[in-house]
């Protein structure tokens, strides 16, 4: 059973410094009954305390524009099916939830609200997307999958997770797919914002470190390639972590001739954080289409290690 993790999409306003720049504008893929269909290659890297993983799944899936919604909440209604599903701990692992999942998500259309430029804005049958998935976990296990998966799932539910929650950690891609087009449409020659990101420390204390925003247009003969990156300053973020975890040793009564506190600097020393999102999408411009998508998640940003997560969609 998957963890719950919030899934922060990528938000964000670009507001063109020349008033005389042109917006790239391309066909709209979103027509009631279009069908189109791609391949996810998913790896995760990581390592939690020394303990690294790799992770790497291959999926296809289908989506279909069922339905267009009338101003004032203008948008559509899309039909994601998947068409295969492989993944480390379904199919290397053999894991009784993760399996359960799988069979699930094979047999059962998901149906998912998008604005009128295709961002995604939540499960569409929500409620009966859930009676459906607690219906199927317990036949599952009614015909002799791992009674553990239905506790695992209530308790996560008596936590205080949200179905969405915890069905978005089953199936990131979904919101990851969608964010391509936040990307448009965009201005001819680009943007670049600088501004920043607050953290807050253990202690209460709320830090603001530089963050920049950059996006870059391209046209190559019919297609246009966008790319967008998002990086919080790694040397700004270092100096306020190295700030804020020396002070709780401190708090601690740690002292700094102690031998653990010399080796724990050490590794501060050599900690190298990284927070960056990275996002390259190339579009038809005849049909608006979305031929490839590339989104990468870098989240380093704690002593005992992190994580990168990156999607590659292509349209077949």
């Amino acid at each position: 059973m998957n963890t719950p993790k919030k899934i922060f999409l990528l938000l964000f306003s670009f507001t063109s410094f020349n008033s005389f720049t042109q917006t790239i504008s391309i066909a709209s893929p979103w027509k009631i009954n279009n069908v189109s269909k791609y391949e996810l290659q998913q790896q995760n890297i990581g390592g939690i305390y020394g303990e690294d993983h790799f992770e790497q799944s291959l999926k296809t899936f289908q989506i279909k524009v069922i339905k267009e919604f009338p101003k004032p909440n203008a948008g559509f209604l899309v039909e994601w099916k998947y068409l295969s599903y492989i993944t480390a701990a379904t199919d290397t692992l053999e894991e009784s939830c993760p399996i359960i999942d799988k069979k699930f998500l094979l047999q059962t259309p998901i149906f998912i609200r998008v604005d009128q430029k295709g961002t995604y804005q939540g499960l569409a049958d929500k409620l009966d997307l859930q009676k459906k998935y607690m219906a199927f976990y317990a036949k599952s296990i009614k015909e002799g999958s791992a009674p553990f998966c239905m506790d695992m799932l209530k308790s996560n539910m008596a936590r205080g997770n949200s179905f969405s929650d915890i069905f978005d950690a089953i199936v990131p891609e979904i919101q990851r797919f969608f964010a391509a087009f936040s990307l448009l449409p965009c201005d001819e020659k680009g943007e670049s914002v600088d501004t920043t990101e607050k953290f807050k420390s253990a202690g209460g204390a709320v830090t603001e470190v530089p963050k920049t925003l950059r996006l870059k247009p391209e046209m190559i003969g019919n297609d246009l390639k966008v790319s967008f990156e998002m990086k919080v300053s790694e040397k700004e973020y270092k100096k306020m972590f190295e700030t804020n975890t020396r002070k709780a040793w401190d708090d601690e009564g740690f002292s700094t001739t102690d031998s653990s506190r010399i080796r724990l600097e050490e590794k501060l020393a050599a900690f190298q954080p990284k927070n960056r999102q990275k996002l390259e999408a190339t579009f038809n411009k005849t049909d608006g289409s979305l031929s490839s998508f590339e989104f990468i998640v870098d989240e380093w940003l704690m002593m005992k290690g992190g994580e990168t997560q990156k999607y590659f969609f292509k349209k077949q």
